[in-house]
């Protein structure tokens, strides 16, 4: 079973082991489908032993056509890397690390701190489960100055038009806003342009500047 909270609270998830389902009476041999994150496989037996199941490895996706990971290898998914391991019939996988907000690893016991103000810790609870936990919310940074979600600011560009083979600055900035990506990144987004007279448009929007009419 697998667990994810908000984003921006703690992130866990719990082990997800081998559970038949099927039984080898109802399946087909070389038969194959996930249960719970574990890929099964309908096999003939040797001998004497009939027909059985077995778990052969990891799907993160849980899903029938998901890509399945062996046992012995690792997988990352969103915030965390996780190791799929086979224990003599049962397979299972685990959290062994986090990963921050730009996918770089981050043991347990370690904290780290983004370019854009974000601090993370990675650590175990009382019960021994791997979290990820975010400590101080980022934030954009411009000219030394850091700007929550949502904060506008502008940025020097100096934009021309040609009319009558006359060159004229009717823009004289970008206009930026601080915004999220959903993945616990946060970014400088152009939405809008500072016209030469001052005046603050959006993208696509129109404006007058001295005696054009100028699109952002």
């Amino acid at each position: 079973i697998r667990m994810m909270i908000s984003p921006l609270l703690v992130l866990s998830i719990a082990t997800a082991v081998v559970s038949i389902g099927r039984t080898p009476k109802d399946c087909t041999i070389g038969e194959k489908w996930t249960d719970k994150f574990i890929r099964l496989e309908c096999f003939k037996g040797v001998g004497r032993v009939v027909n059985g199941v077995r778990a052969i490895g990891c799907v993160p996706t849980n899903s029938e056509k998901g890509e399945m990971i062996e046992p012995g290898k690792t997988f990352n998914e969103q915030h965390f890397t996780y190791s799929c391991t086979k224990k003599g019939t049962a397979v299972s996988y685990h959290i062994i690390n986090c990963l921050d907000s730009k996918g770089q690893v981050l043991a347990v016991g370690q904290k780290t701190t983004m370019t854009e103000g974000t601090e993370w810790s990675c650590f175990k609870d009382k019960s021994g489960a791997i979290k990820l936990e975010q400590l101080k919310t980022g934030q954009c940074s411009y000219n030394g100055v850091t700007l929550a979600v949502g904060k506008t600011w502008s940025e020097p560009a100096e934009i021309k038009i040609t009319v009558g083979g006359v060159e004229k600055v009717v823009g004289k900035a970008i206009a930026k806003v601080c915004a999220t990506d959903g993945k616990l990144g946060f970014f400088a987004k152009a939405y809008g342009c500072v016209t030469a007279t001052g005046l603050w448009i959006k993208h696509r929007a129109f404006s007058k500047v001295h005696a054009d009419f100028v699109q952002c």
